[in-house]
């Protein structure tokens, strides 16, 4: 059986180090960036004047034999940014967030054709001056299948309403756009499902590269590179634009990466008050957090009228954590969530939208046989996972008080 920690790390003892040549280029960061992705590294961490680290299992290892020089750390921003000006970029107080791509020369039938990852570059302090720090994530190339995540039935018999919206949830790290993406993956490969979906991401974390779906095909789009709004730079804008360019283009589904301000938001409510199912993500644990950050988005004065649209539109929130093993063998997820059936819109909408957090809470807190909607708290889903055994006390009550 293929677990959902198989996915995101493995055991690792930190003994084997990556052996770093006297000068690194841009081959031996790439060797390097492999190394760390065939090991399930889930992130790698490169600073000037410092050992790479990276995230494997549960730990942070040093991986590298030596520490990469800020001239190296200058030459990789280059690299990956595609400009000269890079360095003097980053010295000026601007951050990035390219994607780097490896293209895999050996790949046969049976390995992936290419390394994807999603790269932050920020300025940093080192002894003695200024430095560059990159973040790397490691991008699987293909979502995997939905039951290897373990993604509770329940939910996944709800994740299809004609409209409205679905948010999934979680912190940095939490295997969200992982579960996003397989969910969408199973959606588009049911021979019943005819689904345009249109994915504005940025960067584009999965793709469906050489995946056959019988009546439905995927169009994705990177927001800032694919896409832009020459009349207005900032980056909520280009998330705004994102979610009208959408309209224009007759989908079913509609992704959008990350609802992480008040326009890209609105965006996701008008998407589908016209009539379409979206999908976004959003940095919130559980439940009442995400409904109460969602209307914080708006000030007073619009509130009132957003609670209305959210409440009409809203079909499922999902929250995602990954919690340690008990054997140490990497993670595994825990869910939190809530179906927003007919029995919970009419509980909120004889409520002031304050209370919504509140009574969301009274919901989930009734005994599972006395509930009237889909749900699993995170303690509930972490409770599970240690009567198996599968995760030990200190988890369990570390979890159970989220």
């Amino acid at each position: 059986m293929i677990r959902v920690s198989d996915l995101f790390a493995t055991s690792f003892d930190g003994s084997e180090k990556f052996e770093l040549p006297h000068y690194a280029n841009e081959d031996v960061l790439d060797d390097m960036l492999v190394w760390a992705h065939t090991r399930k590294a889930s992130d790698v961490t490169i600073t000037s004047e410092d050992y790479a680290w990276a995230d494997i299992g549960s730990m942070k290892h040093r991986i590298s034999t030596r520490p990469i020089s800020s001239m190296e750390a200058e030459n990789f921003a280059r690299i990956i940014y595609g400009a000269d000006t890079a360095p003097a970029l980053i010295q000026s107080g601007r951050d990035m967030d390219p994607t780097h791509e490896i293209r895999n020369m050996t790949a046969t039938r049976d390995l992936t054709p290419l390394f994807r990852f999603r790269v932050n570059i920020t300025g940093c302090r080192i002894p003695g001056g200024t430095g560059i720090s990159f973040t790397f994530r490691s991008l699987p190339s293909t979502p995997p299948e939905v039951r290897v995540l373990g993604l509770e039935q329940e939910v996944l018999d709800h994740i299809r309403p004609p409209l409205g919206l679905n948010l999934v949830t979680g912190p940095t790290g939490s295997g969200k756009s992982t579960l996003l993406y397989s969910i969408l993956r199973h959606q588009m490969e049911l021979p019943t499902a005819s689904e345009k979906l249109l994915d504005y991401s940025k960067p584009i974390e999965f793709v469906f590269d050489g995946l056959q779906f019988p009546h439905s095909f995927a169009i994705q789009t990177e927001v800032g590179r694919h896409l832009r709004d020459f009349d207005d730079g900032r980056e909520a804008a280009q998330w705004a634009y994102a979610t009208r360019n959408s309209l224009r283009r007759k989908p079913e589904i509609i992704l959008i990466g990350e609802s992480r301000d008040k326009a890209t938001f609105a965006g996701c409510l008008e998407n589908c008050l016209t009539g379409h199912l979206t999908f976004t993500t959003m940095h919130t644990v559980g439940v009442k957090e995400t409904v109460r950050r969602a209307l914080q988005f708006f000030d007073g004065s619009e509130r009132r009228g957003v609670a209305t649209d959210l409440l009409s539109t809203l079909n499922i929130i999902m929250t995602q954590r990954l919690v340690p093993r008990a054997d140490g063998q990497g993670r595994v997820a825990i869910r939190e969530y809530l179906l927003f059936n007919r029995f919970v819109r009419e509980r909120l909408v004889e409520a002031d939208h304050e209370d919504w957090p509140r009574i969301l809470g009274q919901i989930m807190a009734m005994p599972r046989g006395e509930r009237k909607t889909i749900s699993k708290t995170l303690k509930e889903s972490a409770y599970a996972l240690f009567e198996e055994g599968i995760i030990d006390d200190l988890t369990y009550r570390n979890e159970g008080n989220l």
